[in-house]
């Protein structure tokens, strides 16, 4: 039992030792404070000798007040106190003002719980939707060869591509020092990304590549006619920001796999699969 009482008395300490407690402490005496001078103010009403009188009371709000200042200063030191007076003015004032309009305090209060919980999902959706990406392939470098002689040499990588959409997995050769994958992409305008609107997209070609050379297989070549349709009008198209081509290059290493990602600022993310 004593041990029991040692650890939590060390876990106590600290507990009100961090910073946050500190601060936390501070604010809790200046509640009970502004509890006390609520109850001071307002007083009790009793009978003596047929006579009302208004007792003034709330002592024991005013010493809880004290103790957890006591602790705020023995943890924090006097520069605490300084530094976050605010805190302790707040809290005061936040405690005189909720016990002496108490509905309206509750009122008051559950509208900026509401409005927080309302800002809170409106960050957590804006962050969703802003920093959100598909996957839509997986890559594994089964091979890199080189081939020919002298001025004539090249590099040709072999690749293991699975279309995750699609659920189709291919074995793709392609010449150049890096392999990649271009798609044609259709960026939405902020508002359609807000609302939901994911990046649109079509997988073009596998490539490869060097300094001076692109070696291109293609993905889909069905599709073409209408992408470049899309392109010629994209400035009439609503809610469109632009329509483009983009291409993402890797250096081969072989016997390691990608997942690459389309992500909603419509960039190609390739990235080491775990």
């Amino acid at each position: 039992m004593t041990t029991i009482m040692q650890q939590f008395g060390k876990l106590t300490v600290y507990l009100v030792s961090i910073p946050i407690a500190q601060l936390i402490l501070l604010f809790i005496a200046g509640w009970f404070a502004g509890w006390f001078l609520h109850a001071y103010l307002k007083g009790t009403e009793v009978v003596v000798a047929g006579k009302i009188e208004k007792h003034r009371g709330g002592w024991t709000r005013l010493i809880m007040a004290g103790i957890a200042l006591l602790f705020a200063l023995l943890t924090g030191g006097s520069g605490t106190l300084l530094s976050h007076w605010h805190l302790l003015v707040l809290g005061c004032l936040i405690a005189f003002l909720f016990f002496r309009f108490r509905w309206w305090a509750v009122g008051a209060v559950g509208l900026l719980l509401l409005l927080s919980f309302f800002l809170a999902g409106l960050l957590f959706w804006t962050l969703h939707v802003f920093t959100g990406k598909t996957a839509v392939l997986e890559v594994k470098v089964r091979s890199e060869e080189t081939r020919g002689r002298d001025e004539a040499q090249y590099t040709r990588i072999s690749l293991i591509v699975k279309d995750l959409e699609k659920g189709t997995e291919n074995i793709y050769y392609v010449n150049g020092d890096k392999w990649g994958i271009s798609a044609n992409v259709v960026l939405f305008d902020d508002w359609v990304v807000f609302l939901g609107g994911k990046t649109y997209y079509r997988l073009n070609a596998i490539v490869g590549a060097t300094d001076t050379t692109l070696d291109m297989h293609a993905i889909d070549e069905f599709s073409q006619p209408l992408w470049e349709e899309l392109e010629t009008n994209e400035t009439s198209l609503p809610g469109v920001r632009a329509i483009y081509e983009d291409i993402v290059l890797k250096s081969p290493v072989v016997g390691r796999e990608y997942v690459i990602y389309i992500d909603n600022d419509g960039a190609l993310v390739p990235e080491v699969k775990n």
